[in-house]
């Protein structure tokens, strides 16, 4: 069998790119002779420098892709033609290239570059924007409808890449040079390696990701009280002023490595802790990767299920308000995720990986949820819901949100080919929730149903009139009329099976660009493939359901 060259895209942040590493780990297990080119970001690509998985690294500065991914002026595509003479390495022909960047430069990088077969964001053969493969679709449908997702964004990641999901562990390896001289560095910070040392990661991309630096200092008088644990600090130079505000305040001994590590060191570093306390940024990703266990602390617009650390033994807190997570465009006076979030819950975080005995553990009242991570049979991450919904502000609506988003993830697992498995609903005592969603969806598939069967009805009128000698002109236009109020209601649809609303767009998009009749044979196509869609989702929720409440410990 000759050796298949595949290039990966992922011209994005580090997080996401350290998300990427498990698909990446299973292409090469699964086909050790084929050759992995991984195409990334300059500053984010050291720490998969000389990583046994990727065959040559290929990168590009950050100011250099933001000028590329710019298509709005024909300098861009000047700098893009500059770039395979900067990394001629693109000229080449692969077998498949996976493009798991979002952006719409790297769609038009992924046409330019010649592969057998392409996944992921793609130019059609008419230069139109498209998503090959329904990984992809599903990748890009959930980013507008995060709360009916309940799949991690590496487990996405493995789906597009066409492996067979299965747990992944330290996929990311770190240098040995930096793992030693991290360890004298702690050493001589006075780190004792017989007591556990907890990270606080302070700072993130966005103030409104960030838990409230009084809130880590309450924590660090919690745990090293409780504990007798040891505190260590971590983060870039850009978070220093975040630093002197924790010093300003706390009145105990922390070792500070703010802004002192480069990223490689920085994962040797976590490598050395035993649990890393922090917001939704890149060390928290990082540190699941070494092999630490992360107590995420996620609020504003991020969500614990798509972007939370990939791996098993994590815990994960999210604000249990109804508007949490927010939109990315949300402007909030007055965060109550940020506030929601106490210490105390924090410290039980911790203690669900390092089990400390005597160690206060009642949560009582809370204004958070708490989840653990582990793996399904099916190879696939899950979150376990850890504190009881019924103490909640709003219980019903949280029952709602879970139960709504469990029987979605299941009716797109069929879809994405993946073993269904029971859905577990947190604290549900009766049926009431679950036949709310089951009907809603019920209602929702009808919907669509009854639209893609009208939308069929009218192409096939279309195309039987253009057979005709003398068509019937106006037949034609109300037919024609007819298509474009199904699109419209479905673009104005309800609110349930949002995900369905996007896969919609994203199908309808790779419709060729031609005229009557031809494009009428394309919607009856597309129809045709979301109204499969649509069936198997209603066979799914009159058949296949398995819902059962699970324990709260």
């Amino acid at each position: 069998m000759a050796e298949q060259h595949i290039l990966i895209i992922h011209l994005s942040r580090l997080g996401a790119m350290i998300q990427s590493l498990p698909a990446v780990t299973c292409l090469k297990n699964d086909n050790p002779d084929c050759h992995i080119s991984y195409f990334g970001i300059k500053e984010f690509s050291d720490l998969l420098q000389g990583h046994p998985c990727i065959d040559r690294l290929l990168t590009a500065p950050l100011d250099f892709i933001d000028g590329i991914f710019n298509m709005d002026d024909s300098t861009s595509i000047n700098n893009l033609n500059h770039l395979f003479d900067t990394v001629p390495e693109l000229t080449e022909k692969y077998d498949v290239l996976i493009n798991l960047t979002h952006s719409a430069g790297s769609s038009y990088l992924t046409d330019k570059i010649a592969a057998r077969e392409k996944r992921g964001r793609v130019f059609s053969e008419q230069n139109e924007i498209v998503v090959s493969g329904n990984w992809g679709k599903y990748l890009f449908a959930v980013a507008r409808n995060r709360r009916d997702n309940t799949l991690n964004l590496a487990d996405i990641y493995m789906g597009m890449a066409g492996v067979r999901h299965r747990p992944v562990e330290n996929y990311l390896i770190t240098d040995e040079a930096c793992d030693r001289s991290c360890r004298n560095v702690l050493s001589e910070q006075g780190c004792d390696p017989t007591r556990p040392a907890i990270g606080f990661q302070l700072g993130a991309s966005k103030e409104q990701l960030t838990w409230p630096i009084e809130k880590f200092v309450k924590l660090g008088e919690f745990i090293t009280e409780q504990m007798g644990v040891q505190i260590v600090l971590v983060g870039s130079p850009h978070e220093r002023h975040l630093a002197e505000i924790f010093h300003s305040s706390a009145h105990y001994n922390v070792i500070d490595l703010v802004g002192k590590t480069n990223v490689k060191e920085l994962a040797s570093l976590l490598k050395h802790l035993d649990v890393l306390v922090t917001n939704d940024t890149r060390p928290m990703h990082i540190a699941a990767a070494v092999g630490t266990k992360a107590v995420g602390i996620f609020l504003g617009p991020a969500h614990f299920s798509i972007t939370g650390p990939y791996g098993a033994g994590h815990i994960l807190m999210q604000s249990h308000y109804p508007c949490a997570p927010c939109v990315d465009s949300t402007v909030c006076q007055n965060p109550l995720c940020r506030e929601s979030i106490s210490p105390d819950d924090v410290l039980i975080g911790i203690n669900k990986i390092l089990k400390i005995k005597g160690v206060y553990n009642d949560r009582g009242d809370s204004g958070s949820s708490l989840y653990l991570t582990s793996f399904r049979s099916n190879g696939m991450m899950q979150y376990e819901l850890l504190n009881s919904i019924s103490s909640r502000f709003l219980p019903w609506l949280t029952v709602y949100h879970e139960t709504k988003s469990s029987v979605s993830q299941l009716l797109w697992n069929q879809w994405l080919g993946v073993k269904s498995q029971p859905i577990t609903v947190g604290d549900v005592s009766d049926d009431a929730s679950v036949s709310l969603i089951i009907n809603d969806f019920k209602d929702a598939c009808s919907f669509y149903h009854q639209s893609y069967e009208r939308g069929m009805n009218s192409c096939k009128i279309i195309l039987n009139e253009f057979k005709k000698r003398k068509p019937n002109i106006h037949l034609i236009q109300h037919m024609i009329d007819t298509i474009k109020s199904t699109e419209e209601e479905i673009r104005n649809a309800g609110s349930s099976l949002n995900i369905l609303k996007d896969i919609h767009e994203l199908h309808i998009a790779e419709t060729a660009l031609c005229d009557f009749p031809q494009l009428a044979q394309e919607f009856f196509n597309k129809y045709k493939i979301l109204a499969g869609i649509v069936n198997s989702f209603k066979s799914g929720l009159q058949d296949s359901l398995d819902i059962r409440p699970v324990e709260i410990s």
